[in-house]
This record gives structure tokens, sequence and C-alpha cells, in this order.
């Protein structure tokens, strides 16, 4: 394209600048779209991994951000009462009581020395006193004794003074 130097606003040195504005324009453009579908993608795929292990909180569809990753402490259950259990952790020298609803998951998570831990259905009513345990809870525990359970691990080893915490 043969343009004179000084053609008032169609000038070569004009053209050259609009059409690098504007490809600079469409770069910035596409990162800033690529970077809001990204986050969004991983928000979505956030949903579908604890829609898919039954451990989405109901007000995580709603607000995805507010979810946050569960947290376990283990320990030994020193006292059922009720819908309360009371659960010494040695590993965090604490002693937490925990409220069970009709929401709490329970497993029974078998570990054995010669194979990966085996999961079978379980029911509160396996719950025994002294029993080993891993409670889960999507609670923020920093300072905190007392929360609600949102998954119970019940605890079985080959080898009893052996333990293990569900990651």
């Amino acid at each position: 394209m043969n343009l004179p130097e000084n053609q008032g606003f169609f000038s070569k040195s004009n053209v050259i600048a609009v059409v690098v504005a504007l490809f600079v324009g469409l770069i910035i453009g596409s990162l800033v779209l690529g970077v809001y579908f990204n986050r969004k993608f991983d928000q979505l795929k956030i949903q579908l991994v604890e829609q898919k292990n039954g451990t989405q909180k109901s007000g995580s569809a709603a607000n995805p951000s507010s979810a946050t990753k569960e947290q376990f402490i283990g320990g030994t259950i020193e006292k059922i009462d009720g819908s309360t259990l009371t659960l010494n952790s040695i590993s965090e020298k604490k002693i937490y009581t925990i409220k069970v609803t009709n929401n709490t998951k329970v497993t029974k998570r078998e570990f054995s020395k010669d194979t990966s831990p085996k999961d079978t259905g379980a029911s509160l009513l396996d719950l025994k006193v002294k029993g080993s345990v891993a409670i889960g809870t999507f609670e923020n525990l920093r300072d905190k004794t007392e929360f609600t359970a949102d998954d119970i691990f019940i605890q079985l080893f080959d080898n009893p003074t052996s333990q293990v915490t569900p990651k």
C-alpha cells in the first residue's frame, strides 16, 4: 500500500498505529476472556466433583467460591450422647465436641498392610466409644473445638497401633 507520508488522518504512520492498536487490543481482549472463562471452568469443575462425591454444601451451588476444602480430625471417640460425639484428638491435643446430623455420611474404612484402604457403608449405630475415627467437615476449624460433621470414617486397622487420616 503506497500512501504518501502526510495525508492527514490516513497518513502511513496513522494507519500503522491503528492496525497495531487493533492487534494489541485483540490480544489483550483474548487474554482477558481466556482468564475469565478459565476461572468459570474451574468453578464448574469443582461443583461437578463435589456433586459426584456428594460433598457439596447447600450454599455451594449458588456461590462456588464459598466452597472450602474438607478438613479432617482424627482421634478416639470418648463419649456418644445422642447426636453429639466427644472426640479425643491425640495429634491436635484437643477434645472436640462434634454434632452429627442426618446429612452426616458414615463410612467404615478398613486399613490393611497388604492392600489399599477399603470403604464400606456404615451407620451411626456402628460408632463405638474408644473407636478410632476421622471426622470430616467443611467448617473452618481454626480455634474451634465444636463443629458439625459432614463425614465420619470409622477406621479399622490390621495393626491397631497405627492410625491413618483420609486425604
